[in-house]
């Protein structure tokens, strides 16, 4: 599995918004490889639409400032690939929102989705594509996993 130049990722709603939260943390250090050119993102309407919708939670928006949290929806927009998945799929019942991120994984053929939701953690995989947290992410992009 690449995870080297030009690896195809799908980063989960979670990430995307932990990046901005935690803007030294290993979230934030998967968008700066994305946007040197690193890794390709998949995203689809579906969960830009979720960020936003999340970003617009008042607890969000009190640790963040309005020009903060527009920037990270222009960076998952401009460094990402934005796809419309073909196929719906029902495989996260506890979870049926998770959903979107695996359809978006499928269709953009990615070899990765990282996340921290827990549900999505525990399939581990999905078809070919893993499904790590950034930490696991950053380990085996180092050589360590």
């Amino acid at each position: 599995m690449p995870y080297g130049k030009r690896g195809r990722i799908v980063l989960d709603t979670n990430t995307i918004v932990s990046a901005l939260l935690g803007r030294d943390g290993k979230p934030a250090r998967v968008l700066a490889e994305i946007s040197k050119g690193n890794f390709i993102n998949y995203v689809s309407e579906d969960i830009l639409r979720e960020v936003q919708e999340v970003l617009s939670r008042p607890k969000i928006v009190f640790k963040t400032s309005d020009h903060e949290r527009q920037y990270l929806v222009n960076f998952i927009t401009y460094f990402s690939e934005i796809i419309t998945p073909k196929k719906k799929l029902r495989v996260m019942t506890e979870d049926p929102g998770d959903n979107k991120i695996l359809e978006c994984a499928l269709e953009a053929k990615a070899h990765c989705i990282i996340t921290g939701d827990k549900h999505l953690l525990k399939l581990r995989k999905y078809k070919t594509t893993a499904i790590l947290d950034s930490g696991e992410f950053m380990g085996r992009m180092a050589g360590k996993g």
